[in-house]
């Protein structure tokens, strides 16, 4: 079994060589978001409310300001938002709709939304050999399944400007089929153009591209009008 590796409790301590990726201007990302959510129910939205996900760097309630992991209260931090993306549309609908036991049913609830980065943005690489680099393991970070491990060395990642420079992001390769995600930090929230495109799931022209994904990682999608017949 390969260990679970804790950031170091203090800068001192890190042999990092880390490894960096150029994500370049121009490059789409693709996000699908919640329309209903509370904190980020635009396109461009970052969320200043957490730690929930895998990278959250959000301090919680009370703010932790050490690297120790431990489960942390969710809170608002003003001064700490993040959003992510995947570099394909498949990236977005596996990580939205992966943990779904028997159907993932498509609603108006959730909209595709393609961007574009205005600027070159720096990026911590933890793909493959990366996450190593870092001075962690992938069973440390984009495959543990505790997220308070990966949000500690979110935190680590984000604070430790020495060492990992002041990233705008982290690219990765998601615990469910391994396609290639991004989160970006608050850092990169004005770097991003207006959305090129934006659809409800719900989109007829989307639905052979939904059903193509759910095909390839075994998620059974279903649509408006299949879950009218259900009823």
């Amino acid at each position: 079994m390969v260990p679970i590796i804790h950031p170091p409790l203090s800068s001192s301590d890190d042999r990092a060589n880390p490894i960096f990726y150029t994500l370049k201007k121009g490059t789409k990302l693709f996000r699908i978001y919640r329309c209903t959510s509370e904190y980020c129910p635009s396109p461009l939205d970052f969320r200043y409310y957490g730690p929930l996900n895998r990278f959250d760097h959000h301090r919680g309630e009370p703010p932790y300001l050490t690297y120790k992991v431990q489960e942390s209260k969710p809170s608002k931090d003003s001064q700490r938002g993040i959003s992510y993306f995947g570099k394909e549309f498949s990236c977005c609908l596996v990580e939205v709709f992966g943990n779904t036991a028997d159907a993932a049913y498509i609603t108006e609830e959730y909209s595709l939304v393609i961007l574009k980065a205005k600027k070159d943005l720096n990026l911590l690489d933890i793909r493959n050999n990366g996450a190593m680099r870092a001075g962690a393991n992938e069973a440390s970070l984009s495959k543990v399944g505790k997220y308070e491990v990966s949000q500690a060395w979110s935190r680590y990642f984000y604070n430790q400007t020495k060492i990992y420079t002041e990233i705008q992001g982290i690219i990765y390769c998601n615990a469910h089929n391994n396609e290639e995600s991004i989160a970006l930090y608050d850092r990169a929230e004005n770097l991003l153009h207006l959305p090129e495109a934006i659809h409800l799931l719900t989109y007829e022209e989307l639905k052979v591209h939904i059903i193509k994904v759910g095909k390839k990682n075994n998620i059974n999608f279903i649509f408006p009008n299949d879950y009218k017949l259900i009823n």
